[in-house]
């Protein structure tokens, strides 16, 4: 691979095959389920000579599957009235790791929880009291899609934007860059 192919190996839907031979979600996949189990991932690859993906799982110290972890997976709200663009956010955020909720009301994820949580909504006037409390907790992202009105109250949340719902590009990187906001990693 070469270092830009090895850059976006693991993003979401890319992929270096010809349309329709490839649907560039097998190594985000793996990724997540070997990150999901505790693991670790590495490629190791030079351009020309091949490629080595490693795998590396932790033991298994106790077989007690106690699942007490309190939700501890970042967790995002999907509130998107475009059937379509709502599937597509849903799906990229469970393809990098996140437990998604998709909602029929403008309601972020519990604003109390803990852990990181993006909220993916129309940038409509109902929405806008319940962003205002969300986007006051750190570590906390909103992605609004649509044309807001008015833009401004949105702006000052610190929403990303993505104007055209069906605009499947725009709408992975504003996510990408809302998770790499409340997570801190690079993206």
């Amino acid at each position: 691979m070469t270092p830009e192919i090895r850059a976006r190996a693991f993003d979401a839907f890319f992929t270096t095959k010809t349309r329709g031979l490839g649907t560039g979600l097998g190594l985000s996949l793996v990724r997540n389920v070997v990150v999901s189990t505790g693991g670790q991932i590495d490629v190791e690859t030079a351009p020309g000579k091949g490629t080595e993906i490693v795998l590396t799982f932790p033991a298994v110290m106790n077989h007690d599957h106690n699942s007490g972890g309190g939700g501890s997976e970042p967790q995002a709200t999907v509130y998107l009235l475009d059937r379509r663009a709502a599937s597509m956010a849903a799906h990229i955020l469970e393809s990098d790791g996140w437990h998604v909720t998709r909602t029929e009301e403008p309601t972020p994820p519990a604003s109390a929880h803990p852990y990181q949580a993006i909220w993916v909504t129309e940038p409509c006037q109902r929405a806008l009291k319940p962003a205002k409390a969300f986007a006051k907790n750190k570590g906390h992202a909103i992605v609004a899609v649509g044309q807001p009105s008015p833009r401004a109250p949105w702006t000052k949340l610190g929403a990303i934007f993505v104007e055209n719902p069906r605009d499947f590009d725009a709408l992975r990187d504003a996510i990408g860059r809302a998770i790499a906001n409340v997570t801190g990693a690079r993206r």
